[in-house]
C-alpha cells in the first residue's frame, strides 16, 4: 500500500490489521511514517518493520529488496 497523506484514511488501518508483518519503506533515518502508523492506529509496533533508505539518492528497487532481505534474516535469527 502506498500511504499518500496524513491523517490516514480508514483503508490504511484496515490494511495494517489485515497483515501480520508490514514492511514500511521510508526515505529518512527517523522512521517517521512507522512512528505515525503506530501512534495513530494502535497497531503493535513489532508488526511494523522499517526499511530505511536515506543516503541522499533516489530510492531504488535494490534498496527495498536488500532492506526486506535484512529484515527477514533478522526475523529468522530471532526465531532460532
Amino acid at each position: 500500500m502506498r500511504v499518500r497523506g496524513f491523517p490516514f484514511g480508514g483503508n490504511v488501518e484496515e490494511f495494517l490489521r489485515a497483515h501480520e508483518t508490514i514492511y514500511v519503506v521510508e526515505q529518512n533515518r527517523d522512521a517517521q511514517l512507522r512512528t505515525l502508523l503506530v501512534n495513530e492506529t494502535g497497531i503493535d509496533k513489532a508488526r511494523l518493520r522499517s526499511v530505511l533508505a536515506y543516503g541522499g539518492f533516489p530510492l531504488s528497487a535494490h534498496h527495498v529488496v536488500d532492506g526486506v532481505k535484512r529484515q527477514l534474516t533478522q526475523q529468522m535469527g530471532e526465531a532460532l
